[in-house]
Formats: structure tokens, C-alpha cells, sequence
């Protein structure tokens, strides 16, 4: 598949505190080991500042808040990495 079919990135209305924001959508199949199972569309948001900050990872569950800045994003002013982790066994 092509990167296009695979990823798709669209701007967000982002907090003020960060200059651009950007909601990622990732299609993964719901079964690694079956490439023709279902796929799923995993949520990881982009909150930036400027590429010279450091940029922190979160990881949260379906109730992912992307629109607010972390304790440690704030505490680093750094760039923000939001994913929506999903697991089942």
C-alpha cells in the first residue's frame, strides 16, 4: 500500500501555547500476522512549538484530551506526541 493509503495527516485547531497541530490517522491491520485481517485506525495527535525543543511522548486510551499540554510538555516547553494506545489480547 502507499503511504496515502496507510496515513492521513489534517490539521487541528490546537491550544495556544503551540504553533501548529496536526491529527495523524495510522490504518493497521487489527492482526499483524494476517495481512488480510480488518484494520483499525490508530489516533496519534502533533501538538509543535519549534524543532528545536525537545518533544515528549504521551501515551493515552480512548479518552485521548489532545488539545491541552502535558505536566512535563509544560514543564519542558517542548513539542507534543499524543498517541491513542489501544491494546487487546
Amino acid at each position: 500500500k502507499s503511504f496515502k493509503e496507510v496515513v492521513s495527516i489534517t490539521p487541528i485547531k490546537h491550544d495556544t501555547t503551540f504553533s501548529e497541530g496536526y491529527q495523524i490517522m495510522i490504518s493497521q491491520p487489527i492482526d499483524h500476522n494476517n495481512p488480510k485481517s480488518e484494520i483499525f485506525k490508530q489516533k496519534v495527535y502533533l501538538l509543535h512549538r519549534n524543532e528545536s525543543l525537545p518533544s515528549i511522548l504521551a501515551l493515552e486510551g480512548y479518552s485521548a484530551d489532545f488539545n491541552r499540554p502535558y505536566e512535563l510538555t509544560k514543564i519542558l516547553q517542548g513539542n507534543q506526541v499524543l498517541v491513542e494506545h489501544r491494546y487487546f489480547g
